[in-house]
């Protein structure tokens, strides 16, 4: 028996549609709650999710043209986003889980894409180079959306990334900073135990000057930095214990259920915030002196 993932289908019951019971979408990621058009209340958890995906792919200006490599695409809903929304035409996916990736290659399968549409997604880890045996030489754009905070070598995976980055290319990802080097040693104990828990490498959370400090040995740097942490960490709680009792409440098959894992993720969230110990940002990443122009949003 294949030992059991931690990146699985559990996510799928964050889609749950609370009036039919039904499971429409397969999101993962920890959504974006707040758009011009609608308030954080009238959202739900796919529709902030496709926003988040929106908000990278704004950040990384994504075009049709691009040729597109997603590195930790989740149960492929992001896919379908770049594929139907932003015409991308060249997608290139590499997810370290199984389970998930044979779900996404349903999702793609179902989209019935155009034949001149080439969408090719693999196995593997994208920091490892084995990963990227057989991808194309050069990409015009990488994203890590809500996911690379797990990877286990970023180093590595950083370098991959500018090995394939073409002349102009970018690569954008959404990460968890640490807002200023950690001096109450009872706050870093917290934080290393649910990042243990989390299956979050301890070393992955840097400040944002020790961020560019390994990137620029590495020869890139960040392009354009945007704080987003008041539209995710406590709206998705919110969302989370609303959804919850909603789902309760029309009594729908949800007792086996557990939701300790994202209850548990509601709360770090809530406590980095609030104890003002860790952000969230979009980061813009580029080969070092590719602009000239360089901005926090």
């Amino acid at each position: 028996m294949a030992p059991k993932e931690f990146h699985d289908l559990s996510e799928l019951q964050l889609n749950i549609n609370p009036q039919s019971g039904e499971v429409e979408s397969s999101w993962g990621n920890l959504g974006f709650w707040s758009t011009q058009n609608q308030s954080n209340a009238s959202l739900n958890y796919p529709q902030a999710c496709r926003q988040l995906a929106c908000e990278v792919a704004a950040m990384a200006d994504l075009k049709g043209d691009h040729n597109l490599l997603d590195t930790g695409f989740g149960c492929g809903d992001q896919l379908a986003v770049w594929l139907q929304e932003f015409k991308v035409n060249n997608l290139t996916g590499i997810n370290l889980s199984v389970s998930q990736t044979q779900h996404a290659q349903k999702k793609i399968a179902a989209l019935k894409l155009d034949a001149d549409i080439r969408c090719e997604l693999k196995v593997g880890d994208g920091c490892q180079p084995s990963a990227w045996q057989g991808l194309d030489k050069h990409f015009d754009r990488i994203i890590a959306l809500d996911c690379i905070y797990h990877f286990t070598n970023k180093s590595q995976y950083f370098s991959l990334c500018k090995q394939r980055l073409g002349e102009g290319g970018a690569l954008v990802v959404s990460d968890l900073l640490l807002n200023a080097s950690i001096k109450n040693i009872w706050h870093k104990c917290i934080l290393k135990a649910i990042c243990y828990f989390s299956h979050i490498p301890f070393q992955n959370i840097k400040t944002i000057d020790e961020y560019r400090a390994e990137l620029n040995l590495l020869g890139l740097e960040i392009a354009r930095d945007k704080d987003i942490s008041e539209q995710v960490f406590l709206p998705f709680g919110q969302w989370l214990e609303q959804y919850i009792s909603e789902l309760s409440d029309k009594k729908s098959d949800t007792g086996r259920l557990s939701w300790l894992k994202y209850r548990g993720t509601a709360k770090f969230l809530r406590w980095g915030y609030e104890k003002k110990i860790f952000s969230y940002h979009l980061l813009r990443i580029e080969h070092h002196g590719e602009f000239s122009n360089k901005s926090t949003l």
